[in-house]
């Protein structure tokens, strides 16, 4: 497993749930008013920059300390004892696609309805990052999962 990878995966969707956030504001002030279109893009852009920022990164952590930290220490007296990496790679994969679903499917909403066509198309060039690394996440993991099933 390249950690290098997995983990700057991990911060690649994190910088492109801010960039697609900082655009999001630039292109609500441009426009000088909060349409339902924007909050809705918004929330969703928000809760994954959330677990980017949080849960994704911990449950690396947790999958790197399994992986690699516990074979070679004891764990302190009295700790929680670590998941299974699957479980840990599990984790991330869930996470990371209720996170994102939810974001293809409004642009598909938004390009499909022509609603608000830069708004799709700011989501869209934002999300291609994301996926990129989300695939790569998929990847990285990938022998944990299909190996311990």
């Amino acid at each position: 497993m390249n950690w290098d990878q997995l983990y700057g995966s991990a911060l690649k969707i994190k910088s492109e749930a801010s960039w697609m956030l900082e655009k999001l504001q630039e292109l609500e002030e441009e426009r000088k008013a909060v349409a339902s279109p924007f909050v809705e893009a918004r929330t969703l852009v928000e809760t994954l920059h959330s677990v980017a920022s949080g849960e994704v990164l911990i449950e690396v952590r947790n999958l790197f300390d399994v992986l690699v930290v516990a074979p070679v220490a004891a764990p302190p007296p009295g700790s929680d004892p670590l998941p299974t990496p699957s479980v840990s790679a599990e984790r991330i994969v869930r996470i990371l696609d209720e996170r994102t679903r939810p974001i293809g499917e409004f642009i598909q909403e938004l390009t499909s309805t022509d609603r608000d066509g830069r708004l799709g198309m700011l989501l869209m060039a934002g999300m291609t990052g994301v996926f990129t690394a989300t695939n790569a996440i998929a990847g990285e993991l990938a022998e944990i999962l299909v190996g311990e099933t």
